[in-house]
């Protein structure tokens, strides 16, 4: 070319390294590798002969090591090896060997975070220092990064456009284990296209995730939140505030004494409801067929929730008669007077522990409707004597997990449980 000057050659003549007038007098080599076409031209960012005549050794021998180990001396920018493993990850969707709702959350992390930060860098070129970078920057992005500005997230959800509130606070343990699983699954992808070394990964180290105590209720505290609600559906402004009220109070009775998630009692529906008779004593049992996290399964329910049941069939009855409609064995059982799903209890359930001051635990958690559920698990491991490996099971979770966030409970708490002895 006619802008080089002060060219010299090294390895046998492989390596060409030069100067060019329109690089401000930097130095860039053209390296040639046996078994590949045309040649690799790299900057080498320096003005130094002596520091370029290293620098140009050193990638020489780098890019040689990658071809004797079947490697890729070409280098692949992070956004173009991260797309081509989403669309593996897409085929492995469409083979049934991975859930779509993974394949959705994935591309979210990569295209918010992962391509955002490290997409027009070389794959092989990312360090650990790169990786420590990376998490101070993810620490930030909600909160003084780019999504501070952010006010609204929408996203895809059975079809439809849902648009949700952006929260802005530092991602936990567990959100940074997971975004760093995918990055990690990237790196993986890149050995497999020969696009880098496992030498080449950088430390990507998933922080420990702390045991989330969740925040349930004692049983005082529970008995005060069915005095309240009871009181909210009698002191009702109007019709129409107490029958939503009503029902709020009970699937309160029917969570606590089911153990369902939230999205499994949303989904429960009348042709759900089935029963089952002991062979040991004729007791008759409640079963519930539910449905959530892409699993089904069937529980127990506390023998109370029969009769919580039949209470709201009999108001929607009433409803049904009222509007002119007939229930259906597959409409849902937390319906509206119109026989309509309640997608959501968040509100009123939020004002209802505002009134009964029952906002916080006694360690300032803040409670949800999901807090109904350790509500359960709690009554039933304390009050119950209820074996763990049963409880998980009829509660859909592991052993494991039940251990770890119950693991709380005062050992006053099972003191019948522990000092117990079986007669001869």
């Amino acid at each position: 070319m006619s802008n080089q000057y002060d060219q010299f050659k090294l390895k046998s003549g492989k390596v060409l390294v030069y100067r060019r007038d329109d690089c401000g007098g930097g130095f860039h080599c053209r390296m040639r590798f046996r078994g590949q076409r045309g040649y690799v031209i790299k900057s080498l960012w320096t003005k130094d002969k002596e520091e370029a005549t290293r620098d140009a050794e050193r990638i020489y021998d780098e890019l040689n090591y990658k071809l004797t180990k079947g490697l890729s001396i070409d280098g692949r920018k992070f956004n173009k090896v991260c797309n081509q493993y989403l669309s593996h990850l897409a085929e492995q969707v469409e083979l049934g060997k991975a859930k779509e709702k993974k394949l959705k959350d994935y591309s979210l992390i990569c295209k918010r975070y992962l391509q955002n930060y490290f997409g027009k860098k070389d794959i092989d070129k990312i360090s650990d220092a790169d990786l420590s970078d990376y998490r101070d920057w993810r620490n930030a992005y909600w909160i003084t990064g780019e999504g501070k500005k952010i006010k609204h997230i929408k996203y895809g959800r059975n079809g439809k456009v849902v648009k949700s509130k952006a929260r802005h606070k530092i991602p936990s343990s567990s959100t940074m284990n997971t975004e760093e699983t995918v990055l990690r699954g990237v790196f993986e992808h890149g050995i497999k296209k020969g696009f880098i070394s496992r030498g080449e990964i950088p430390n990507i180290k998933s922080g420990r995730v702390r045991s989330n105590r969740r925040p349930s209720f004692t049983l005082e505290e529970y008995r005060m939140l069915r005095v309240v609600s009871r009181a909210r559906c009698r002191k009702a402004p109007s019709e129409a505030i107490k029958r939503k009220r009503l029902i709020l109070h009970e699937f309160i009775l029917v969570m606590a004494n089911t153990g369902m998630r939230p999205i499994e009692a949303k989904t429960l529906r009348w042709q759900d409801i089935g029963s089952h008779v002991s062979t040991q004593n004729g007791k008759r049992h409640v079963v519930l067929s539910v449905r959530g996290k892409d699993k089904k399964r069937d529980l127990i329910a506390q023998p109370s929730t029969d009769t919580y049941l039949k209470q709201i069939r009999e108001r929607q009855e009433a409803y049904a008669q009222e509007h002119e409609y007939k229930i259906k064995k597959e409409d849902f059982i937390f319906s509206n007077e119109l026989g309509n799903q309640i997608n959501s209890f968040k509100a009123g359930f939020d004002n209802l522990l505002k009134e009964a001051d029952l906002v916080f635990d006694n360690h300032g958690l803040k409670r949800s409707i999901y807090s109904l559920r350790h509500l359960y698990g709690t009554f039933r491991l304390v009050y119950g004597n209820v074996d763990v490996f049963f409880l998980a099971e009829n509660m859909g979770t592991s052993v494991d997990m039940i251990k770890r966030h119950y693991s709380h409970l005062k050992i006053t708490q099972v003191a019948d449980h522990l000092t117990r002895f079986i007669k001869n």
